[in-house]
């Protein structure tokens, strides 16, 4: 696990990771789910059906194309290479517990083809099946991983620019600051505020 609040249940047989809440301003489920499609349209993929009730999406085929040496072709022989075709489809599934503080993402490799020249091979093992399924499991938390860290230095960007402010009256009539700003870099900086002016923040709500 990459990404701050995950782990690994041990004794787990399949490819499955657990989130727990951090962020309170995206709901768990949605801010996975999102990070999935993404990671699915930086490797342009399409996504094959999608049942929000049962929380499974399943993608269109991932293909890697290449090409290897023909290992049959004699020593003496100039090179040889052979166009090899690797195609995979995965189920991911989401299971949300009843709080939506905690949720497990698991992949399940559901189909392969692999081509190699004229020979097509839809077989696997069981360890190249979960290889699989954990080494694509790892690419979508490296890419989860990857855009809270841009979200993180986007918020941080704008906590640090300058913000518009005027003098105002709050509803009460008391003397108030209205700052033009979102409520997740104002509040920040607020507390911020409040150290250089020389308080303390006892507690936080």
């Amino acid at each position: 696990p990459l990404v701050k609040g995950s782990h690994v249940e041990e004794g787990q047989r399949e490819a499955a990771i657990v989130f727990d809440q951090v962020d309170d301003s995206v709901p768990l489920d949605q801010s996975i789910w999102n990070a999935l499609r993404s990671f699915l349209e930086k490797h342009q993929v399409e996504v094959a059906s999608f049942d929000q009730q049962q929380n499974r999406l399943v993608t269109e085929y991932f293909v890697v194309s290449e090409e290897v040496e023909d290992e049959n072709s004699p020593w003496y022989a100039l090179s040889d290479s052979i166009d090899t075709n690797l195609k995979r489809k995965f189920a991911f599934t989401m299971n949300v517990k009843p709080h939506g503080r905690t949720a497990t993402l698991s992949a399940k490799l559901v189909d392969f083809k692999k081509q190699r020249g004229d020979e097509v091979s839809n077989t696997i093992n069981n360890l190249e099946q979960r290889r699989e399924e954990v080494s694509m499991l790892n690419q979508v938390i490296a890419h989860y991983e990857y855009l809270i860290q841009l979200d993180n230095t986007r918020r941080l960007a704008e906590i640090r620019q300058g913000l518009q402010t005027e003098l105002a009256d709050s509803a009460s009539g008391d003397p108030a600051i209205i700052v033009d700003g979102k409520y997740d870099v104002v509040w920040p900086r607020m507390l911020l505020v409040l150290r250089k002016l020389g308080f303390a923040v006892k507690d936080l709500d």
